[in-house]
């Protein structure tokens, strides 16, 4: 072992915990504004809220086609610029594309939940999906360029004033969607602001002005990225945030809202403590397989400390969670509570994935994790279309999609499991 290797170890661990601690606190800023949103707003506002959200981040990953994934992939610079260049101008015309058809759209050619009938919302969502897709792209070159404080700044910076535009917003005009919808918006272009100020690499660099030859060569050299990515991320997608769109179709805009917070609350030891470990154990993961180590044991340390931590959150939604969701949410959310009562099952496996689920990458095995994509997609799907269309009323719907849910992850885990030899 060379003398520079530990300083390269520390160096990388200390980029890693740079980038999950401004995610965690980015994240804990939001859930902890949760309580004056629920106060300010309605649980229709949230329902409707929530449909324009999910519009927006199912299309913001589409938007570049993928080829912001390429941006790390060149030798020079200079290519993983021409890729940069790409990405900004596909999310563009995706973008123009998309809200022409949108704007002469009479639903019989794309069904929309009733929301999408206001022009002015159309277009802040085309608006905000061109800003997100950036967003996206700017991430991935600050990631080549090892600018990880800046995008960990983004991203506070990001969630800080949408939290912060919403309560003002709610303050001074009341129960109101343009102002969840706008404090949505400004806080991209907060997170959008300190990604351009903050990479110095890119000044005076012309990035919509620029030679059209290059950019071919980049869509035709990295053409496997929108040919094969798009579809898992389209699926992934559809299973994480197409719930509230499809909701829409059967139930009220309260019903919604009330669905969005209990997702909200179980999703966040996800986002605070899941996807933190997911980082920090891929890393780990990565270094042992370099070394012709196996992870089976780190894996399995992992599964078992997520599962405890996992059974412990559950008993407590079980048990207290109306009551909780009163406390903290106001009395208004009671539903919500109720509701997250019945997604336990659902979050409970899915707590556990998030913290192991880059082993089917870092064992380089795509082909089962679309599969897991291509099932959990399905079942979310059927899970919710089929009791509609039957006329479940919205508790019978959600224990249907919840044990389904249940299921569907735990195949995944399986999967999971398998590959890493646990199983």
């Amino acid at each position: 072992m060379s003398l520079d290797e530990p300083l390269i170890k520390r160096s990388f661990s200390f980029n890693v915990l740079t980038l999950a601690g401004g995610t965690a606190f980015a994240q804990a800023i939001g859930l902890l504004v949760v309580p004056l949103l629920t106060r300010l707003y309605t649980p229709s506002d949230f329902g409707f809220y929530a449909q324009y959200t999910a519009f927006f981040n199912l299309l913001v990953p589409l938007a570049h086609f993928q080829y912001a994934l390429a941006i790390m992939l060149p030798k020079e610079d200079s290519e993983a610029l021409e890729v940069f260049r790409l990405s900004l101008r596909l999310a563009v015309f995706f973008v123009v594309v998309l809200f022409t058809i949108l704007i002469f759209n009479d639903n019989s050619l794309i069904p929309l939940p009733e929301i999408f009938d206001k022009h002015w919302l159309l277009t802040l969502v085309s608006l905000a999906v061109v800003l997100g897709s950036t967003v996206l792209s700017f991430n991935e070159w600050s990631n080549r360029m090892k600018n990880y404080f800046i995008m960990s700044a983004s991203r506070v910076s990001q969630v800080g004033g949408m939290v912060i535009s919403q309560s003002v917003a709610g303050l001074i005009w009341g129960s109101t969607l343009p102002g969840l919808v706008a404090g949505h918006f400004l806080g991209y272009v907060f997170g959008l602001g300190v990604m351009v100020k903050g990479n110095k690499t890119l000044k005076g660099k012309p990035l919509f002005f620029s030679p059209v030859k290059p950019l071919i060569n980049s869509l035709v050299r990295y053409k496997r990225f929108p040919l094969y990515n798009s579809w898992g991320t389209l699926l992934e997608g559809i299973s994480s945030f197409g719930v509230p769109l499809m909701l829409a179709m059967y139930f009220q805009s309260d019903m919604v809202g009330n669905y969005a917070l209990a997702h909200t609350a179980l999703s966040a030891p996800i986002m605070l403590i899941g996807h933190s470990i997911s980082q920090v154990l891929y890393q780990r993961m990565s270094e042992n397989i370099k070394n012709g180590l196996d992870i089976k044991d780190m894996v399995f340390a992992v599964l078992f400390r997520q599962f405890l931590l996992s059974l412990l959150i559950a008993l407590v939604i079980y048990f207290f969670g109306p009551a909780l969701f009163r406390f903290f949410f106001g009395d208004q959310w009671s539903s919500a509570g109720h509701f997250a009562q019945i997604l336990v099952p659902s979050m409970f496996f899915q707590f556990i994935i998030s913290a192991i689920s880059n082993v089917l990458l870092v064992k380089e095995r795509q082909d089962l994790l679309l599969l897991a994509q291509i099932i959990r997609a399905i079942i979310t799907i059927v899970s919710i279309l089929a009791p509609g269309m039957m006329g479940l009323d919205e508790i019978d719907l959600l224990i249907v999609f919840s044990v389904s849910r249940a299921l569907s992850n735990m195949v995944y885990l399986a999967i999971i499991c398998k590959v890493a030899r646990i199983l």
